[in-house]
């Protein structure tokens, strides 16, 4: 079996990562931060793009940056799908 055609995981093995993995949000990691203080005036659901790239080039780590990238991301197919700017 190729490494491209890798199984798909049992139940056990999910029951098992679920477990051993810690799942918190990523924010979690900065809540004591002045950067986590922005989310007080900031919805990154709805900011501008501008503020989302400048919030995310000031992210105080990897974990917090890739978060934000991902809901530009998602941002930016909606704005595909629905023809309304981001």
């Amino acid at each position: 079996m190729s490494d491209r055609q890798k199984p798909f995981s049992t139940m056990l093995k999910i029951e098992w990562e679920t477990q051993v993995h810690d799942f918190t949000h990523p924010l979690e990691s900065v809540k004591e931060t002045d950067w986590y203080l922005i989310f007080e005036v900031l919805d990154p659901l709805v900011a501008p793009r501008k503020e989302l790239e400048e919030l995310s080039r000031g992210a105080p780590n990897l974990l917090v940056r890739a978060w934000l990238r991902g809901i530009m991301d998602a941002r930016e197919k909606i704005a595909l799908v629905t023809g309304i700017p981001f």
